[in-house]
């Protein structure tokens, strides 16, 4: 097998930031024994780009162009919802097939209006399970 799995997480680990550029800032050191120019360059990339992601700055814009997250509900929007009867509970998304167990480890209380809300009216809940 050419890759081992047990590798993978410590792999993710350096992969991400900001171990991935401050292992470029050192490749970059070590190259500028036998090439000054390119092993400069990366340092200066690295430690550049190390530097930009510790800005409020750049995660903003990453967030606005990345992620692009939906516009805030208006107050009408919010009212609408608000009034709107009969409609269904939200959904329970467990990721875990043993629903009794999870039901189990919430809250007492939590766990009560949960149960008495699927006691109700069970039509209206609906349940995924992933």
């Amino acid at each position: 097998m050419l890759f081992d799995p047990s590798w993978k997480p410590l792999l993710a680990a350096l992969m991400q930031p900001p171990a991935s550029l401050l292992l470029l800032i050192l490749l970059g050191v070590w190259l500028m024994r036998y090439r000054s120019r390119w092993g400069t360059l990366l340092v200066l990339l690295s430690t550049a780009g190390l530097w930009l992601m510790c800005c409020v700055g750049t995660a903003h814009w990453l967030q606005d162009s990345v992620l692009r997250p939906p516009p805030a509900l208006t107050a009408a929007q919010v009212r609408a919802l608000t009034r709107a009867p009969n409609q269904p509970a939200t959904a329970i998304v467990a990721y875990d097939l043993d629903f009794p167990h999870t039901l189990s480890k919430l809250a007492p209380r939590a766990a009560e209006s949960l149960g008495a809300k699927l006691a109700k009216d069970p039509e209206k809940v609906r349940f995924m399970a992933m």
